[in-house]
């Protein structure tokens, strides 16, 4: 599908929303039409929470209109890098799972940020996470079925105040208990749940 004002426009008439006044709209649902590129939602300037997810989006753009967007769910699409997401500083869910990403080099400091999935995408090393770093107020970060293979690639996170964590799924060397272990110990986070479990 290209994403365009008439096809938006029958998108708002199928689902009863505003039509005439896409300002007004505060939720968009775009998940598994096909879209290959994100555009013409300069009207939607009320959104809250959209969804693109399952898509074949190849490069995240022309959201910056999007200035009151809380929500934004980009899962299951074909996305290589994080990019033009400075002018969403009220988002607070992030979700980019099941991506192509092998970095987070593009994630700008969202300090209303609180949830943020890069689970099933290509990061491994230290420095692909070091920007996660400014995210300062993330409560919940899923880095499950990455390709993380040391406890060390994960400092970055330990430097939030994160109350949830997934890492299963990726190859640690030190097994996952131990990642637990240090964690929990070295780190003193306030983590509450590691991995879908209570700690």
């Amino acid at each position: 599908m290209d994403l365009n004002d008439a096809s938006l426009r029958e998108i708002c008439k199928q689902r009863g929303m505003y039509i005439r006044c896409p300002e007004l709209n505060e939720v968009l649902h775009l998940s598994s039409r096909g879209i290959t590129r994100i555009k013409a939602l300069e009207k939607f300037t009320g959104l809250k929470t959209l969804y693109l997810d399952n898509n074949a989006i190849l490069k995240v753009e022309n959201l910056d209109s999007l200035e009151h967007l809380l929500s934004l769910y980009l899962s299951r699409n074909l996305i290589t890098k994080i990019e033009n997401l400075e002018a969403l500083a009220r988002l607070e869910v992030l979700d980019l799972s099941n991506n192509n990403i092998a970095t987070l080099s593009g994630l700008p400091p969202l300090l209303s940020l609180k949830v943020l999935s890069v689970a099933k995408n290509k990061l491994k090393r230290k420095e692909d996470l070091q920007s996660i770093a400014s995210c300062v107020c993330l409560l919940s970060v899923d880095l499950a079925d990455n390709m993380i293979s040391t406890v060390t690639a994960l400092e970055p996170v330990f430097l939030l105040p994160l109350r949830q964590l997934r890492i299963c799924g990726n190859p640690l060397k030190e097994g996952i208990d131990h990642c637990k272990d240090h964690i929990l110990s070295h780190h003193g986070m306030r983590i509450a749940n590691l991995n879908g479990l209570p700690v």
